[in-house]
């Protein structure tokens, strides 16, 4: 992070930084000034010494002498010699050799082969060569003029990227005399230095950015091997400096300054070069390797560790090359944002990118791939980003054994979806895929498996698979996509022996084919693998390679339909894709898993795997077979199959089909309309949205609701008939999910399940009726009885609770702690007798009350109060509400109930009546309402009658609208201290009287006034009252107006 600071003649950074590009890998990036800021090579021979002018330096240029450079001066130069001499071993102070008698003689420091060292001074005897290369560097006398040393503009570069400035720098004077202030050794008040220090002023560079200073050399002092000072030019060093600094997000180029920072005379003297600009960027290694093998058709995932001292490489997107890097094309759907996580010091984050079958034929055999990461999204789409220079060469290879390619416990000459694969043309115990017999046969790729079977081989032996061959008939392609649609189920470019989830529905084939998937990987569990033909042993019919490999798991058709599971959008056929069944989203109603996401190209979405996986098996217990010995997720009932794989999922005895209010007129089990080749009716499919049927409108779908009506009676009950009740059990020896007392079906798939009883002919069944009777009351009181009173005092008020998730009410719920989903009555047993359930799913009692009735309370009429209302009305009188009735009662009535609701749903008891009540005479009640203190507009009402013995009945209901304020008021000041304004809007002329109430209730100030149309003003004086809040009345013949009122003083 940095800080920037302020002060009154300058500015600079404060910022930690390592000094240097931590990272080794990161290449150099040298400025594009001063030959690439090493300051160039001789134009001809050895024998230039001097180079001539720099346009980067702020001194005055000269050729090397005696005394030159001179202060203020610089040379640019392959020898620092005032005569071109070669020896380093001349007498200090004196001799001609030494520029001032006493500068090292030296030479550059380009391609030395000791970087400390530098290189030997220019020989000019000597032809130019590796020991005598005569490149040159910039020689500075400093001494008295702190100006610009060298400056250069660097362009082309990337915003927020982190840079890192160097070059190698050498003191070059070693007895310069002169102290800070100019004094030499011999003169009075000179300043000491360190016995064999270089004494005088030392070299001290600033380093800036965009004349800010980031760095600064500190004193160069003049230093042999190891650091330790002496007079030697030989074991002088050239050091090397450097800073790193951030660009600004959008910031282009920047100037580089190198800047004398030591005032005085005396020393001072310096030679530069290599000067360098690196970028820091990341370090990245790819695995398995940068060089992986695959086999043909298989898929490969290919991942990178990216790792940086900076945490701003974080966008990122991966590429391939088809010609040998040449040109790179950007791979879809593969960029993204990287979160970064502290590793070892570094800021570190892997990515993976797997490479689809299509990618990974013969004829890609030697494509490189790359990721590349940048700081910045615009960086990552422009020049400014970067890949590791070695990217990863795929090798294919073409003849691997592999007979289940996605792993998912299904071959591939089974999922090659042709029944003529399986068969045994000529009756010799050997299936065709693998009986060299069969005629045609054909095996390129050497795997013991007929290449006409597969769609991963190559029968043509052309370097195309047979799903990607135009000429591997029949040619199928209705999205051109290039993949033949009949080894694409779902048309999503993965051909199903790669495809995880060859339909699409969320559900990965291997649990479709009911193999067991307990960690949502989409894989066989338990995978291994001891005969190496790519096949796992919990499936494989033997351990001894392909051949006798047997079938796997085969491939499951619940239906019927002669469309497996693992291809079937609606493996039930009840009309409900397999993606809703196991709580997919499918807005769309094409039964295919919403927002779909494969990132690794395995052909199950991203969004539904491993611990989100849609659907996850039970454990493979005995025999260890690879298939799920039970299923304890997404399967309501808790039976042998999940939903999607039961016709009556919730176990009420009511098929999916109906409880979904989709068609089935001819009462089946099967949703009407022609199956399409997906396994889906096409008259479901073409339904813009599948909209389950919900009566109570809980969000749970009816099918998954033993209670739809929420009324507190299961649907199995209300589903039958009184007598012709019959009790669930749990025998389904044809194993489709529908029980058997209700399987008119009992050897095959599916069946009518409950012919649902609507005792009313109201055209709502049962199930779905809240008065099944019709009589006024609902079921909820009739049935439930809890303590077989005949009387409706019990609480069946729904709690909103559904503990086990079975649509059944708390309230109503028996078994809310144990998964043992029932929707039995311990009143309610076969043939409609009070011998029902010793363990019921339910606690609600279907009671009948008076033994002589025909039926239970809920399907007799009888059960209601014999009462005739003539009429019930309200009338609203300002903040009354005025209620009055009718009625002609044959029986003896005990009171009347007067309940009042906001919402006309829930209603609230406001008042009993118990005026004597005559027989067979028509009488007149009324009461009232204070509506004074609700706020709701729309106020309804309806009367409860109950009779003597606690039948009842209710009248219809009645509302009233709450009159509106018409009357605009505004009280200003508010709070007030000695009086208040109360503005009044009114049409007509009127009185009205304003009243005080104090905290206490009581009225401490009554005022009259006369109103007139328009806009009045009325005074209130407040003097004589104290402190606090009041409630101020203004009222008129027709309304009242309540406002609070502050007084504070």
């Amino acid at each position: 992070m940095f800080h920037k600071i302020v002060f009154p003649n300058d500015s600079l950074i404060v910022y930690a930084s390592p000094g240097a590009c931590p990272d080794a890998v990161s290449p150099t990036n040298v400025i594009g000034d001063e030959f690439n800021g090493t300051f160039g090579a001789p134009a001809a021979s050895a024998g230039s010494q001097n180079r001539g002018t720099s346009p980067n330096t702020n001194y005055i240029y000269t050729n090397f002498g005696a005394s030159a450079p001179n202060d203020y001066y610089y040379g640019v130069a392959n020898n620092t010699s005032a005569n071109f001499s070669v020896s380093q071993i001349v007498a200090k102070p004196g001799g001609a050799p030494r520029v001032h008698q006493v500068w090292d003689i030296t030479g550059d420091h380009t391609g030395a082969a000791n970087t400390a060292r530098g290189n030997l001074p220019c020989n000019p005897a000597l032809p130019i060569s590796t020991t005598n290369p005569c490149g040159y560097m910039l020689a500075i006398n400093a001494s008295y003029k702190t100006d610009v040393a060298f400056e250069f503009n660097a362009s082309g570069a990337c915003g927020a990227t982190y840079y890192e400035v160097s070059a190698w720098f050498k003191n070059i004077c070693y007895k310069c005399s002169c102290d800070s202030m100019g004094r030499g050794s011999g003169n009075a008040g000179y300043i000491p230095t360190a016995a064999g220090d270089s004494a005088g002023v030392r070299p001290n560079i600033a380093m800036q950015i965009d004349g800010v200073d980031y760095y600064t050399t500190g004193e160069l002092v003049y230093q042999g091997l190891g650091g330790t000072q002496t007079g030697s030019d030989t074991l002088n060093n050239w050091v090397r400096r450097s800073f790193v600094f951030k660009t600004d997000t959008t910031q282009s180029n920047f100037r580089v300054t190198f800047r004398n920072n030591a005032p005085g005379g005396g020393g001072n003297d310096w030679a530069i070069d290599d000067i360098s600009i690196r970028t820091c960027y990341p370090n990245m290694v790819y695995s398995p390797s940068a060089s992986p093998t695959v086999c043909a058709g298989q898929t490969l995932t290919i991942s990178d560790t990216v790792r940086s001292y900076y945490n701003v490489y974080i966008y990122y997107k991966w590429q391939r090359s088809t010609d040998g890097g040449t040109n790179w094309a950007d791979i879809a759907g593969s960029a993204g944002v990287a979160t970064l996580t502290p590793v070892g010091g570094l800021y570190q984050f892997v990515d993976s990118y797997t490479l689809p079958p299509t990618a990974t034929t013969p004829a890609n055999n030697g494509d490189l791939y790359r990721m590349v990461v940048a700081t910045t999204a615009s960086n990552l789409a422009s020049g400014c980003n970067y890949s590791d220079i070695t990217p990863v060469t795929l090798t294919v290879l073409n003849n691997c054994i592999d007979i289940d390619d996605d792993n998912d416990g299904i071959p591939d000459y089974v999922e090659f979806n042709n029944p003529v694969a399986l068969q045994d043309h000529n009756t010799n115990s050997i299936p065709n895929w693998n009986d060299p017999a069969y005629p045609g046969y054909v095996d390129n790729n050497a795997d013991n498996v007929n290449d006409n079977f597969d769609w991963g081989a190559d029968s043509d032996n052309d370097a195309i698979p047979n799903y990607l061959d135009p000429t591997f008939l029949p040619w199928v392609d209705t999205n051109s996509d290039g993949v033949n649609d009949l080894a694409d189920k779902d048309l999503d470019g993965i051909g199903n022996q790669y495809d995880l989830d060859s339909d699409n529905d969320g559900i990965p084939d291997v649990v479709e084919a009911y193999g067991v998937d307990i960690n949502g990987d989409g894989i066989i569990d338990s995978y291994i693998d001891t005969d190496n033909d790519g096949f796992s042993q919990n499936v494989d019919a033997n351990n001894t390679g392909v051949a006798g490999s047997g079938i796997g798991l085969g491939t499951p058709d619940f239906d019927g339909d002669g469309i497996p599971n693992y291809l079937d959008s609606d493996s039930d056929n009840d009309g409900i894709p397999d993606v809703v069944e196991v709580a997919g989203s499918d807005v769309n109603n094409n039964a295919v898993i919403d927002g779909f996401v494969d990132a690794n190209s395995d052909g199950l979405s991203d969004n539904n795997f491993l611990a989100s996986a849609l659907l996850l098996t039970g454990v493979d217990i005995s025999p260890v077979d690879g298939r799920a010995d039970n299923w304890p997720n997404k399967n309501m009932d808790r039976d042998l199959r999940p939903n999607a794989y039961d016709v009556d999922s919730d176990g009420d005895g009511i098929v999916d089909v109906i409880e979904a209010g989709l068609p089935d007129a001819n009462l089946n089990g099967i949703v009407d309309g022609v199956i399409g080749a997906n396994g889906w009716s096409n008259t479901v499919s073409a339904l813009i949205a599948l909209n389950l049927r919900s009566t109570d409108a809980d969000g749970r779908p009816d099918y998954l609701d033993i209670d739809a009506d929420d009324d507190g009676i299961p649907d199995n009950i209300e589903g039958q008939t009184t007598a012709g009740y019959a009790l669930p059990t749990l025998s389904d020896p044809d194993g489709d999910g529908l029980m058997n007392p209700y399987d008119n079906v009992p050897a095959g798939f599916s069946g009518a399940g409950i012919f649902v009883y609507d005792h009313d002919f109201d055209a709502t069944p049962d199930y779905r009726d809240a008065d099944t009777d019709g009589d006024g009351l609902a079921d909820i009181v009739e049935g439930n009885d809890f303590n077989l009173n005949g009387m409706a005092d019990d609480n069946v008020t729904l709690t909103g609770l559904d503990t086990d998730n079975d649509g059944l009410d708390n309230r109503f719920d028996s078994l809310n702690s144990v998964l043992n989903i029932k929707g039995t009555s311990y009143r309610m047993g076969n043939g409609g007798s009070f011998t029902g359930d010793a363990t019921p799913g339910s606690n609600t009692t279907v009671q009948r009350t008076n033994i002589t009735q025909p039926d239970r309370d809920w399907r007799f009429v009888g059960y209601v109060l014999p009462v005739q209302f003539l009429n019930f009305t309200a009338v609203q009188n300002i903040n009354k509400v005025l209620l009055n009735w009718t009625i002609i009662a044959e029986k003896e009535v005990d009171r009347f109930e007067i309940e009042r609701s906001t919402d006309n749903s829930s209603f609230t008891r406001i008042a009993t009546v118990t005026e004597p009540v005559l027989l067979q005479v028509q009488q007149n009640f009324s009461a009232n309402d204070d509506i004074s203190n609700l706020n709701s507009t729309i106020i309804y009402y309806r009367l409860k009658v109950i009779g003597k013995n606690g039948e009842f009945k209710y009248s219809n209901v009645v509302f009233v609208r709450k009159k509106q304020s018409q009357m605009p008021v505004n009280i200003m000041p508010n709070p007030a201290s000695s009086y208040v304004n109360i503005n009044v809007q009114v049409e007509n002329s009127m009185m009205a009287t304003v009243t005080l109430i104090d905290k206490l209730g009581s009225k401490v100030l009554t005022q009259k006034e006369k109103l007139t149309p328009g806009y009045n003003n009325i005074i209130v004086n407040l003097d004589k009252l104290s402190d606090g809040v009041y409630a101020i009345i203004i009222e008129t013949d027709s309304e009242r107006i309540i406002k609070q009122l502050i007084i504070i003083r």
